[in-house]
């Protein structure tokens, strides 16, 4: 069985590196990722490795040292086209993250991302569920009444009470990745070893893109990323291993019946349209009514055939948690779930802050949202 993926808005999934002034060259027209070790095999065949490499180490950016001496594209690993935003903003673009590739250089999206998308969805099904969610709401209103001092000194802004709730959320929620294990709490027992995905097939790094990604709703935090365009696609193999003796063996067969293409699309689906209902309701709140329009454009293409789901940067807290379940059914809860996370937070709005892509000084649209289909 294959799946298939096409980006709805632009994506980024980093690999933690970064490009700077000392290994990448900005030109008017484009950007090019410099393959540091052909240019000092060329520097050594010129025999100017000696001067450049002393310019480098002085700080002068290879856009300086190499000019006149050799052409960025002999020596680049990829090439990509500025937009006449970027080049509006070259100037004072310090690095840009760079997307994940594979070893021949292509760009790729990992199955680990894609499953991981996979495994919040089906948690959230399972936590709706009527048993699971009230096991869960008991659990929160026994901590909220046992820490009630932790509590009260967090709201205060005592970071060592926001340290000490966290850690005991961080407990609740480890129980609740137990509700996708078995009879122990192994990854041998997790019902997702029966669900294997690869990775993507490749995609031509020169035909991505960079964006420039800031935050909305609280203090700006600038930064440019290579990204997938919108429409880019990619697919892959996925398969689901239904064996019902060996799932009772490891005390899952309860919840076989979430081992089927029709129960991950229809996961991801549920999980989407609630994600997407928060958002419109978000940017309709703050005015944005441009982005709102984008969120109720996703809503409309949401299918539980064929889901949408969201991967790489811009995720944001309600994506890559549980708490969605929280904050729809117990706000009051999800108020103390609020107070336990990192960084500042606010008892108006919980989370405030989104990650979105600007253009000329404005948001314009969100990142990482792909259609999902499976299928032969």
């Amino acid at each position: 069985m294959r799946y298939k993926i096409e980006t709805v808005f632009p994506v980024h999934v980093g690999n933690r590196n970064s490009y700077s002034k000392f290994d990448s060259i900005f030109t008017d027209t484009d950007f090019y990722a410099i393959n540091m070790d052909a240019l000092f095999r060329r520097l050594q065949e010129i025999g100017k490795i000696g001067k450049i490499t002393a310019d480098i180490e002085s700080g002068s950016p290879l856009s300086e040292t190499i000019n006149g001496v050799i052409e960025p594209r002999d020596v680049a690993r990829y090439t990509i086209k500025l937009s006449e935003q970027n080049a509006k903003e070259r100037r004072y673009i310090r690095e840009v993250h760079e997307f994940i590739k594979d070893v021949n250089n292509g760009v790729y999206l990992p199955g680990s991302e894609i499953k991981g998308a996979i495994r919040t969805a089906i948690l959230y099904t399972l936590l709706l569920d009527e048993g699971n969610y009230k096991w869960l709401r008991k659990a929160l209103v026994s901590i909220k009444q046992r820490e009630s001092r932790t509590i009260s000194d967090a709201k205060r802004g005592d970071r060592w009470a926001k340290k000490k709730l966290g850690r005991v959320l961080g407990n609740i929620a480890k129980e609740v990745e137990k509700l996708l294990r078995g009879k122990k709490d192994d990854a041998k027992y997790d019902l997702l070893k029966f669900i294997q995905i690869s990775d993507s097939s490749a995609y031509n790094p020169n035909d991505l893109e960079i964006l420039h990604v800031n935050s909305f709703g609280t203090r700006e935090k600038h930064s440019y990323v290579e990204a997938l365009p919108k429409g880019a696609k990619f697919n892959g193999s996925f398969n689901i291993t239904r064996n019902s003796r060996i799932l009772k063996e490891l005390g899952l067969d309860d919840r076989e019946f979430l081992l089927s293409e029709e129960e991950v699309l229809e996961s991801c689906y549920r999980l989407s349209a609630n994600l997407i209902k928060n958002e419109i309701e978000y940017y309709r709140k703050h005015h944005e009514y441009q982005i709102a329009d984008f969120y109720q454009q996703l809503q409309n293409e949401n299918t539980n055939k064929n889901p949408l789901i969201r991967i790489g940067q811009g995720q944001g807290f309600l994506s890559t948690t549980i708490t969605l379940a929280v904050k729809n059914n117990d706000p009051d809860l999800y108020d103390m779930i609020r107070l336990g996370t990192r960084g500042k937070s606010y008892s108006y709005e919980f989370p405030k802050t989104r990650r979105l892509v600007f253009e000329e000084g404005k948001p314009k649209y969100p990142l990482g949202w792909v259609k999902l289909r499976i299928g032969d």
